[in-house]
């Protein structure tokens, strides 16, 4: 499990570990595709789909710094959001070995050091109505 922290909003994802980070200037919407999903990205020889989660708090966000590939073994997805500063707006907590996880709702919000986190299903994420939050 993954932890990660945007605007005071805390999110979970069972892919494990960053694996890098690139610095954007501009991204572009691919047409047709329901948000979350933006658009995809082409590296080491898989496609790549990039994700906003700017989304959650602006359905017209399309503006960011950076984007986080996140993975494991099989899977790797990137994620983006807006106005976010890799020193100041948020922040990665790797806890796959913490022992004080608790889940509220089954899939969908776990507490870690008394944060709840809104747990994104990456398998999911092309359906991810349910996890629309209105900051």
């Amino acid at each position: 499990m993954f932890l990660f922290y945007i605007k005071n909003i805390s999110f979970a994802i069972g892919l494990k570990s960053i694996v890098f980070t690139k610095n954007l200037v501009k991204i572009s919407k691919y047409p047709g595709l329901r948000p979350p999903l933006l658009t995809f990205y082409f590296y080491d020889e898989k496609v790549i789909p990039i994700y906003n989660l700017g989304y959650f708090f602006n359905e017209n966000s399309l503006e960011f710094k950076d984007l986080i590939f996140i993975g494991n073994e099989e899977k790797t997805i990137a994620l983006v959001a807006d106005d976010m500063d890799v020193a100041d707006n948020y922040e990665y907590v790797k806890c796959d070995d913490v022992s004080n996880l608790s889940f509220i709702e089954k899939n969908k919000l776990l507490v870690f050091n008394g944060r709840k986190h809104l747990i994104i299903d990456e398998n999911k994420l092309l359906n991810a109505k349910e996890l629309h939050i209105k900051g």
